[in-house]
């Protein structure tokens, strides 16, 4: 069960002052992920793809990561292994409602699954209108996303087509703030 905000509630959510409490820059894109850091949940291979990113399409680009598990330490340890400190923010678990502000502030919301029976996140997302990118190691990427409709979907095993997802929407986005 996703309890889905309901439009009134999202009006009161305001995405730069949310930023401003968990330290998440203003004016970059924001990618938000979520859940237990456990190997099934796909963290590392998300982490990985962000090293198929040049430095001009990440420059402006920050990968927030909520939750903890007993991953957090290959994680962080691989964030500075690949000198990504300053683009992957950690943030340890939230209650639900401050959870739902997280995804909202976000530019974008990425589900990187090996397994995951269904995950939440990515309906809390898409019932914001935030854009998803979703393996298909997801349950709720296989029942709710349509690759190229209402967002978009990868193999799990992909890194590189994680890569030129996450590509995308940066320019996307990138391009719709410039016009």
């Amino acid at each position: 069960y996703v309890e889905v905000p309901e439009k009134n509630q999202l009006l009161k959510y305001d995405k730069i002052e949310i930023r401003r409490i968990y330290n998440i820059p203003v004016n970059n894109v924001i990618a938000i992920s979520a859940s237990r850091l456990t190997y099934e949940k796909g963290f590392h291979i998300l982490i990985e793809s962000l090293s198929n990113l040049n430095a001009d399409i990440i420059k402006n680009f920050t990968l927030v990561l909520v939750g903890d598990g007993p991953e957090k330490n290959k994680l962080l340890n691989e964030v500075k292994r690949l000198n990504f400190e300053d683009k992957v923010i950690f943030l340890n678990w939230v209650e639900p409602e401050e959870y739902k502000k997280i995804i909202f502030c976000g530019d974008f919301y990425i589900h990187p699954a090996i397994f995951d029976a269904y995950g939440g996140g990515t309906m809390y997302a898409m019932s914001m209108s935030i854009p998803v990118i979703g393996s298909n190691g997801a349950g709720v990427v296989q029942e709710r996303l349509v690759d190229g409709i209402n967002g978009l979907c990868y193999d799990f095993k992909d890194v590189e087509g994680l890569s030129i997802h996450i590509k995308k929407l940066i320019l996307d986005i990138c391009q719709m703030a410039n016009a």
